[in-house]
């Protein structure tokens, strides 16, 4: 055969294998028989050249198929263990990008107080987890505002009226509502008063020149807007001290952006971190602020409209929600209607138009959060040659009322392919 004839062979063929390929399903040539099959399911992939399917199959700790349920049957064996999800909804497992394990762990069974409650609501609670715990030493909890409580604060002859015998130690975050957030402008009702950052912006930015020096990522607490500039500030620096770096930039909070500083972010590729649970109206924190301040809040929209990558953290255990606020779930609904979660006719955050679609929601809890840690390349969406870190949820969060969402319970965890939670 010519080497004319021979090369057009070849070219045939590979037409034909790519035709083949056109619109199939992805599938690892490296699996025979899957340990682990989920069929109809509502399978919402976070795959842009696959969004959603029927299927996937899982072989070790990995996905070996996502597309139809004929091709994850055809990879059936006599030891597969077959999933039936009977419609319900599969995503890749969510990723928490900003909390506090080690200190979390202390949190996970001490008394959680609902933030949104009121001074005797609080007051009964101590009194009760006091009760139900007599036998220890003191009573650790967290979750008041202290803006609650009025000028005065929350005093010691408060809780010695309901447990006189023991210390409450009582956690508080403070941002705006403790005024300490760098602003560019005072408090309102303090004169004076604008706000601190932790280090200059010289030392700020020392740090995170050096960090880039070294390829480490950097992740930034800068709630008031004024952090959030200096923060960009270094990042700027950075970037130009050390244009090659692998180092990854966030800001974490976000809580009031000024208009010149939105564009930076995506400018100087900086990932946007926040808390979505914060974005319901701020009944506590409005009267600190400036009207301007208080309609800049949460620029979500805005910075996913630019381009730039959010991701989400439940900030554990300084949510201020207790348990609450790890809940993907929760996040995602006050996220979308920037009202409290299920209820629609409670006042919304401003502005209204800072509401964030729900993909942006989820891509935030999945492939971006996996892209901040430096591991989009084996988490954060269904695809084949990713870890097998899966979640289903009883209901699809496209099908039902937004004020619904925070009901979806998951139904079952799988990580590295083993189930590690399943709802009985």
């Amino acid at each position: 055969m010519s080497s004319f004839f021979r090369k057009c062979s070849l070219i045939a063929v590979a037409a034909i294998l790519v035709l083949q390929a056109c619109g199939a399903p992805e599938q690892s040539d490296r699996a025979a028989h899957a340990d682990r099959i989920f069929t109809n399911a509502k399978v919402y992939t976070v795959d842009s050249q696959q969004p959603w399917a029927e299927a996937v199959a899982v072989s070790g700790n990995e996905i070996v198929y996502v597309g139809e349920n004929a091709g994850a049957l055809e990879l059936a064996g006599e030891d597969t263990v077959q999933h039936d999800l009977a419609g319900k909804m599969l995503l890749p497992g969510f990723i928490d990008a900003h909390m506090h394990t080690v200190a979390g762990g202390a949190f996970a069974k001490v008394l959680s107080l609902d933030t949104s409650g009121t001074v005797d609501e609080w007051i009964q609670a101590i009194a009760d987890y006091a009760e139900e715990n007599s036998d220890a030493p003191l009573i650790f909890g967290y979750g008041f505002l202290a803006t609650t409580f009025g000028p005065s604060g929350p005093t010691r002859q408060m809780i010695d009226a309901v447990v006189s015998d023991r210390p409450v130690l009582i956690m508080d975050d403070g941002t705006i509502e403790g005024r300490t957030a760098a602003m560019f402008e005072d408090y309102q009702g303090e004169p004076g008063n604008s706000g601190e950052t932790v280090y200059t912006e010289e030392e700020m930015t020392k740090m995170v020149v050096g960090a880039a020096s070294k390829n480490i990522d950097v992740h930034i607490h800068a709630l008031g807007e004024r952090s959030i500039h200096e923060a960009l500030n270094a990042v700027e620096v950075a970037r130009g001290a050390h244009p090659d770096s692998q180092s990854r930039y966030a800001i974490c909070h976000i809580q009031v952006i000024t208009d010149q500083d939105l564009p930076r972010f995506a400018k100087l590729d900086v990932i946007a971190q926040s808390t979505p649970l914060w974005a319901s109206y701020d009944n506590f924190g409005e009267k600190f602020v400036s009207e301007d301040q208080f309609n800049r809040y949460w620029r979500f929209k805005s910075l996913k409209d630019l381009g730039v990558r959010l991701t989400w953290g439940s900030d554990f255990p300084a949510s201020g929600a207790g348990m609450l606020g790890m809940s993907p779930v929760v996040q995602m609904e006050v996220g979308h209607t920037r009202q409290n979660p299920g209820e629609p006719d409670a006042p919304v955050q401003p502005r209204e138009s800072e509401r964030l679609d729900l993909e942006s929601l989820i891509r935030g809890y999945t492939i971006d959060a996996a892209y901040q840690l430096h591991m989009e390349g084996e988490i954060g969406s269904l695809q084949v040659g990713k870890k097998a870190d899966l979640v289903v949820l009883d209901r699809n969060l496209f099908e039902i009322d937004p004020y619904e969402i925070h009901q979806a319970q998951v139904i079952m965890t799988v990580m590295d392919g083993e189930v590690v939670y399943e709802r009985e």
